[in-house]
């Protein structure tokens, strides 16, 4: 793919991405990741756009794909005010079957079939100033998403690690890593557990 696109060939094409391929085969899909919903790495899971930073149209391609589980920040790219097409995803996903929730306890509390957390308005703050955004998305995204009959893919980031290295912030650096160690400790112990899930972690 050229720099900056996602999903989608040179010449316009739409790739089929991660969680696509594993609705394809049956199985559920989520992810969860410490930055807003529409960043680079998650769109790339769901959307297919020739610019990272095309927001909107990112957002648009969330409410209509079919994960069924998403945690992270960015509530205010769903808000018609804030949209230069002022449509309102979040009606979208409502219509759509999705309990949006704005708070780790409401996102907690969901029994929803299909749960949308959004969790800051715009890109959450550094860790550990945003709080357990990541780990505790991770953990409700596991216990929703082990509930399916099929199995399930689920795609987590760190994503302000890599934040901290363009700030050359060495304590940043390390408080995210940090973070995310604590997170793949979690998700190996249900890996373990199981029995039957493949960790693969990378960077």
């Amino acid at each position: 793919v050229k720099n900056k696109s996602i999903a989608m060939t040179p010449d316009g094409k739409p790739l089929t991405t991660l969680l696509e391929k594993a609705q394809q085969n049956g199985l559920a899909t989520g992810f969860v990741v410490s930055t807003i919903v529409n960043c680079a790495t998650p769109a790339s899971t769901y959307a297919h756009v020739s610019n990272r930073n095309q927001f909107d149209s990112i957002t648009l391609q969330l409410s209509q794909s079919s994960v069924d589980f998403f945690s992270g920040g960015g509530a205010g790219y769903s808000n018609k005010a804030n949209r230069k097409d002022g449509l309102y995803p979040i009606d979208t996903l409502k219509n759509r079957g999705f309990d949006i929730v704005y708070t780790i306890e409401d996102m907690e509390k969901s029994e929803a079939k299909k749960i949308g957390a959004l969790l800051t308005e715009w890109y959450p703050a550094k860790y550990p100033e945003r709080g357990d955004i990541l780990g505790k998305g991770v953990e409700k995204a596991i216990k929703h998403l082990a509930k399916m009959d099929n199995g399930f893919v689920l795609m987590i980031e760190g994503s302000q690690i890599d934040y901290g290295g363009h700030d050359t912030s060495m304590t940043k650096l390390v408080n995210e890593v940090v973070e995310f160690d604590k997170v793949i400790g979690m998700v190996l112990d249900f890996a373990i557990n199981d029995g039957e899930t493949l960790v693969i972690v990378t960077a």
